[in-house]
């Protein structure tokens, strides 16, 4: 039996990581990758992004409980968020970890211009101001997010 693979994307708003997550789902035809996202929970449950730290804590729960019970149900798993925070990615790692499954992060190293052009053009964009706070909170965390890439088992570099 194949070892199911949780793909975790990272990267600033607009860089291309919910595209391409939609698309890897799409393209398998045997209905065995699930797409999980804050973004579209987040929607789902409030219609908008509310700030509300109750809120956040309530995605964070059925983010958790939907990728675990996807691996357990023999199921590839992408969640595509920013995870611009180590403290993300050790989660992810310590989730694959407990469920058996293969990691790999899909990093986006899209321009920071070019997700505030993308971002411009598209429905329900992000303020310009929080591209420019993701791309500082990545410059920041640098080292300790490319340390934590290293224990991914597989690193895929997207444009």
């Amino acid at each position: 039996m194949k070892r199911v693979e949780l793909h975790v994307t990272q990267g600033l708003s607009a860089s291309g990581k919910s595209t391409w997550a939609k698309g890897w789902v799409a393209e398998e035809r045997r209905d065995t990758r699930v797409r999980m996202n804050r973004d579209d929970l987040r929607k789902m449950i409030r219609g908008h992004w509310t700030g509300n730290s109750n809120d956040e804590d309530l995605i964070s729960a059925m983010i958790d409980c939907g990728v675990r019970t996807a691996l357990q149900s023999g199921l590839d798993v992408v969640i595509d968020n920013t995870h611009l925070d180590t403290r993300d990615l050790k989660w992810w790692l310590d989730v694959a970890e407990d469920e058996g499954a293969r990691t790999v992060i899909h990093v986006w190293t899209t321009r920071t211009a070019e997700c505030a052009a993308r971002n411009r053009i598209r429905a329900g964009g992000v303020p310009h101001d929080v591209i420019l706070r993701q791309a500082r909170k990545l410059a920041r965390n640098k080292i300790g997010i490319e340390c934590l890439r290293s224990c991914f088992d597989e690193v895929v570099f997207h444009e």
